[in-house]
Formats: C-alpha cells, sequence, structure tokens
C-alpha cells in the first residue's frame, strides 16, 4: 500500500505507484454512460465534486446519511451481465484505486468500536461463475478493515489523507445473494457459511480458489462506494479506478472523476448528481442466484 501526499501525488506515482501498463487516464465526465448508480442504491449519493480533487479537478464524493441500510455505490461494466466480460478473474493483473475519508463526528451510542471508525470507501469486483451446472454471481469485496493487520508502520488508516492502493495482494472477502437477496458470506474456505473473520482471499492466491471459483469464472464489472450496515454518517471519496489483465497492452479500465477542463467547476452544493438509484445495470437480478450444494 502506498500513502501518498497530495503535494507530491505526481512525481510520487511516477515513482513507486501502481506497476501498470502504459495507458492514458480516461477521463470521466459528469454523465458518462460508462459509470452509473448500482440500481440498489438506497439513502446514499455518488457524486462528482470538486471539493477534494485527486489526479485533477475533481473526484468523486461518496456519502451516507447514518441509516443502518444506507448502500451508494457506482458502477461500471462490460454489458449485459448474463453474457459480457473483460477477462478471465485469473488473470487480474492489475487492480487498484484511490480512496479518501473526511473525519466526521461519530456519535459514539451508534457506532462505539471498529469497524466503523476506520472503514475506508470499498471496491468490488463483479464475478460470474458456472459451478455445478448452475451460474453463480458474486462480488469480490475490498475493504480497509480486512487488510490492517498487513499494515506497516506509517501505512496505517488516516483520517484527511488519500492513499493510493495496489489490491493485486490484499485481502478480499467473497459476497454472495440467494434468490430472496439476503446476503450470504464466505470464509477462507469458500464454503457457504458465516464470514470467520479475516481469513479472506487475495488475487495473488487465485489459483488455489478451487472451492470458490471456476477456471472460467470471468470479471464483468467493477463497482466503488460505501455502506452498508454503518450506523452514522460518512464521507469519502474515491478516484483513479484501475483494472487490468495479463496479456493486455493497455488497462481495460484508468478512469478518473474529473469536470470538462473547459467548464467551470461547479460548488459542491450544487454539483450534478451522478444518477438517482434507477440508472445502471439490474445488479439485484444479476446477482439472484447462488451455487447448488454439492
Amino acid at each position: 500500500m502506498i500513502r501518498l501526499d497530495r503535494s507530491t501525488i505526481l512525481p510520487a506515482i511516477l515513482l513507486v505507484g501502481l506497476a501498470v501498463p502504459t495507458t492514458a487516464q480516461v477521463p470521466i465526465y459528469p454523465g458518462d454512460p460508462r459509470w452509473n448508480d448500482d440500481p440498489v442504491n438506497s439513502g446514499a449519493t455518488a457524486i462528482t465534486t470538486a471539493a477534494n480533487p485527486y489526479l485533477g479537478n475533481a473526484s468523486l464524493e461518496l456519502n451516507l446519511a447514518g441509516s443502518l441500510l444506507d448502500w451508494g455505490f457506482y458502477m461500471r461494466v462490460a454489458g449485459a451481465p448474463e453474457s459480457s466480460s473483460w477477462g478471465l478473474l485469473s488473470a487480474v493483473e492489475t487492480l487498484g484505486f484511490a480512496w479518501y475519508r473526511d473525519l466526521l463526528p461519530i456519535d459514539p451510542s451508534v457506532a462505539p468500536n471498529d469497524p466503523f471508525h476506520v472503514q475506508s470507501p470499498v471496491l468490488r469486483l463483479l464475478v460470474r461463475d458456472m459451478v455445478y451446472s448452475e451460474v453463480v454471481y458474486s462480488h469480490l469485496v475490498w475493504e480497509y478493515w480486512y487488510n490492517q493487520d498487513t499494515r506497516t508502520p506509517g501505512e496505517e488508516f488516516a483520517y484527511g489523507r488519500w492513499f493510493e492502493e495496489d489490491l493485486t495482494d490484499q485481502i478480499f472477502w467473497r459476497h454472495l445473494a440467494d434468490p430472496s437477496d439476503q446476503l450470504l458470506y464466505t470464509n477462507g474456505g469458500c464454503l457457504d457459511e458465516a464470514f470467520a473473520g479475516r481469513d479472506a482471499l487475495t488475487l495473488s492466491s487465485i489459483a488455489g480458489w478451487s472451492a470458490c471459483y471456476s477456471p472460467t469464472a470471468v470479471v464483468w464489472g467493477i463497482m466503488v462506494g460505501t455502506g452498508s450496515n454503518w450506523p452514522d454518517t460518512f464521507r469519502g471519496y474515491a478516484d483513479h479506478v484501475q483494472l487490468g489483465f495479463a496479456g493486455d497492452n493497455a488497462l481495460t479500465v484508468h478512469d478518473n472523476f474529473e469536470f470538462p477542463p473547459e467548464t467551470t467547476v461547479p460548488e459542491p452544493a450544487t454539483v450534478f448528481l451522478l444518477g438517482s438509484g434507477l440508472a445502471g445495470v439490474a445488479v439485484a437480478g444479476a446477482i439472484r442466484r447462488r451455487r447448488s450444494a454439492a
């Protein structure tokens, strides 16, 4: 993990940033059809704002109002979830994003302990697989909370600071949804049972996930956002989303949330809202099926 001051971010990225294929960043302006709200968003916003720019004049601002059911994710997909993909899950070679969390007052009566106090914005890979002749949709979820034991001194969580994350060797947990949309979590053994702590999965060890994914599992989307089950207000930022596959000459996703340079950047209070929670791909239906019992 690389922690960067914004005052030195451009030279720092050139020297010690993610080892990625040479490709230009793609500016994502408000209304760009490649990114949309997750249709199950509730009580949260994903907004391009100039309040806290990262590699340009803006970033994606993420807000929660404080309900346990608040959920807000912004997503990019390869196409229809049942037929499209960017590449094999086992071939993911580059994955990362930048994130930042504001220090907002936390009510100790509703959020007295971790993980809420050290929670970050979240990145999810959307995965489709065929297991026991049935299509299975899942998310591989990165959160700081599950990776804090891997940090070295000076790299720990901090409010009010940008972090540029290389996620290829970090820990993910897997999320499933059954037909009734009841959330299920899996432990390091990839069994459909309660999540058993931080013994989750890393992309670098994906060849050993035979109990969890087949060799033909594919990535069909990526999401950044925040929530759910967080009991207080939250404001964070995300930017510089990167996804690449082995053998590619350029990153499949290398996106930076921006305003067009020729426009006047609006004040945060009047910034363009990216979607209403009704747009995007119908993920709720896409993740409706789970693996049959062996």
